[in-house]
């Protein structure tokens, strides 16, 4: 059995990378909630409204992929998110779901959460 691949390095690291919205985009570019829209199967030999796929952008989403898996692969338990990153909503995280919590510049630990729909910061007690 082949051992899964290590990320020693998020794709593209060094590469070229332009940001990829969150919402989906009214020019129909890629964005994260839309991904490549209908105008990027267009053929572009024959149809103006067809859409290439730029490198930048690919190169931009292999690595938020990879730079993730990689989190994973170093780390095991995910970063906590809070709702600055999450268009302003706050995550619901399910009972006994892990997250890792940066307290200040030199603690970080590992919480469980203690509630189904827990949207609590970590620290809170009855998270």
């Amino acid at each position: 059995m082949n051992n899964p691949k290590f990320f020693r390095f998020p794709f593209a690291a060094t590469g070229d990378k332009t940001p990829l919205p969150d919402e989906g985009q009214e020019n129909g570019t890629i964005s994260y909630a839309e991904g490549y829209g209908f105008d990027y199967e267009r053929n572009p030999a024959t149809d103006p409204q067809a859409k290439r796929i730029e490198r930048d952008k690919m190169n931009q989403l292999y690595y938020d992929i990879t730079h993730n898996i990689r989190q994973y692969q170093l780390q095991g338990v995910p970063q906590w998110i809070d709702q600055s990153s999450n268009g302003n909503m706050p995550v619901t995280y399910q009972k006994n779901a892990m997250v890792r919590f940066k307290i200040n510049d030199q603690q970080e630990d590992i919480y469980i959460s203690l509630k189904d729909f827990n949207t609590d910061t970590p620290t809170d007690v009855k998270s």
